[in-house]
């Protein structure tokens, strides 16, 4: 149900020329300029300037996949070519180019509309002619112009040309045919409405692209986020497949050792100071680890493949990994400034707060949506007839008019949910940040406990390392003597395998933990 309630003032003096065409440049020009967005303001779209590492170009990639890739290599060719990281980019240039469109919103719409008409009547005529034949040649042409303004206002021009020509045909010499009428008509007219309650304000008039504002910087946080997670599954991987390179190695200098020891234990026997026994023990031990390398060998090329799969180079390409191993160095981490950097630079949080604003600004417009609507208009008109034929002036007219329109619309049960609904949104989005700032804190403070359990454990592991060294060492000694058998020599190597082994995957472990918190915090933990 809607009442209006319209209160105009009209006043239409005396039509005189006036410069039409200049009066609408100017005001074109005026209207443009102060409704026109500070796009030079803008930040211009982040390139990586603020990440600190740098995409490699395609010839940079083509050059770096010969060589034996280190860990820098691979993220830098990563940051390029990761698809997951390319749809993410692919979905903030989608958002860029959706908030520049919506900036055409406050640029003047232009239109032109031509229409010929050529009309043939016949009818009754007041003459001794029983029917009068005429030919009419209507032209028209009509221009338009419409801008939105940053207060919600919208300003219409338009310029109506109309040409008509009226000739009898009923003549008998064709060439001989002369107008009967020959008229030119010219209307200009120029509306600005105002609205003062509902759709009033810039909030509400711009509103559309502030929306796909907050929608770009989220997705440039996104996109962050994703080169954050990228660089974590690079550097996860790179360091799985370290741990799978030296597991060859462990397991080859086993597999030695094993050959070594079975080669004693028949030259043992030989000399009585061996029995049978030992020479299956360490057979039975080298079958064992060689099974070990070859699966240790195939747990690689897995790797190397998921490796290729995170920097998205093609998977059946060869590539070797750098010589350096895995290394391990304590790092101190302080909990209180990486809780405080998280919550301050993480960029999920950043696009939760975009959300929000997106929130609020949904409900600010849904909240206007209720208000009634009270327009001012004010328009002028001006329009001129001419008589080609006799070159005279038929009439002009012209003048101005303003009114103020008043609506309201009673049981809008629609506009009022979309508004409740626009509350209840904006709490959800505030719930969700409080959420994922809890999540983040819940994570460093475990991260920060798996580091140093991490690090403790390999203090251990390595210490076990040493012992079992020396009782190798100690019980091959004694072997060789002949002063005992060979069991304390494989139980020795099977501890020291395994301490190896546990010892390649807390180092392991130990660095995917500072990569997951370098994505947490969104820089590395040392620079």
């Amino acid at each position: 149900m809607a009442k209006m309630t319209t209160f105009q003032l009209r006043c239409s003096p005396q039509a005189r020329r006036c410069p039409l065409f200049s009066r609408w440049a100017i005001v074109l020009i005026v209207a443009f300029l102060a409704s026109a967005p500070a796009i030079a303001g803008d930040d211009e779209r982040s390139k990586n300037g603020d990440f600190h590492y740098q995409p490699y170009s395609e010839t940079e990639i083509k050059a770096v996949v010969q060589k034996p890739l280190k860990l820098d290599d691979c993220i830098r060719i990563a940051l390029a070519q990761n698809i997951s990281l390319r749809i993410a980019r692919g979905n903030r240039d989608r958002s860029a180019a959706l908030h520049a469109g919506s900036y055409g919103r406050f640029l003047p719409v232009f239109r032109l509309d031509g229409r010929k008409k050529n009309t043939l009547i016949e009818g009754p005529d007041s003459t001794a002619q029983i029917v009068d034949t005429r030919f009419d040649n209507d032209a028209t042409i009509i221009g338009s112009a419409q801008l939105f303004l940053p207060t919600g206002a919208t300003m219409q021009f338009s310029g109506d040309f109309l040409r008509n020509g009226q000739v009898p045909l009923y003549q008998e010499n064709p060439a001989e045919l002369i107008p009967t009428s020959k008229k030119h008509n010219r209307t200009y007219t120029i509306n600005f409405t105002q609205p003062l309650l509902r759709d009033a304000g810039p909030t509400v008039a711009r509103s559309a692209f502030l929306g796909t504002g907050y929608d770009q910087q989220a997705e440039e946080k996104n996109l962050f986020n994703e080169k954050l997670q990228t660089v974590f599954a690079v550097k996860s991987a790179y360091y799985t497949a370290l741990q799978q390179r030296e597991l060859i190695k462990v397991n080859q200098t086993a597999l030695n050792r094993d050959s070594l020891l079975v080669e004693a234990s028949k030259a043992l026997i030989i000399a009585k100071q061996a029995t049978r026994r030992d020479v299956l023990s360490a057979e039975i031990r080298l079958a064992e680890d060689k099974a070990s390398l070859i699966a240790s060998r195939s747990d690689y090329e897995s790797a190397l493949d998921k490796l290729k799969d995170e920097i998205g180079l093609p998977i059946d390409l060869p590539i070797a990994l750098d010589s350096t191993g895995l290394g391990y160095t304590p790092v101190a981490l302080d909990e209180p400034a990486l809780l405080r950097q998280a919550l301050l630079m993480n960029p999920l949080i950043h696009a939760a707060e975009f959300a929000i604003s997106q929130s609020r600004l949904q409900k600010s417009v849904a909240k206007n949506a209720l208000w009634p609507r009270l327009d001012l208009v004010a328009s002028y008109s001006s329009n001129s007839e001419t008589d080609l034929i006799r070159n005279s002036d038929l009439g002009r007219t012209g003048g101005w008019q303003a009114s103020l329109n008043l609506s309201y619309s009673f049981l809008s049960r629609d506009a009022a949910a979309k508004a409740e609904e626009a509350e209840i949104a904006l709490v959800q989005q505030q719930d969700r940040l409080l959420d994922l700032q809890r999540k983040i804190m819940l994570d460093v403070r475990d991260i920060v406990r798996g580091v140093y359990s991490a690090a403790a454990e390999i203090e251990a592991i390595q210490a076990g390392i040493k012992v079992a060294e020396e009782k190798l060492d100690f019980a091959t000694a004694m072997f060789n003597l002949g002063r005992a058998s060979n069991f304390d020599i494989t139980e020795s190597q099977e501890f020291l395998l395994k301490a190896q082994n546990q010892y390649l995957r807390k180092v392991v472990d130990y660095q995917t933990q500072l990569a997951l918190l370098e994505s947490l915090i969104g820089k590395p933990i040392t620079e």
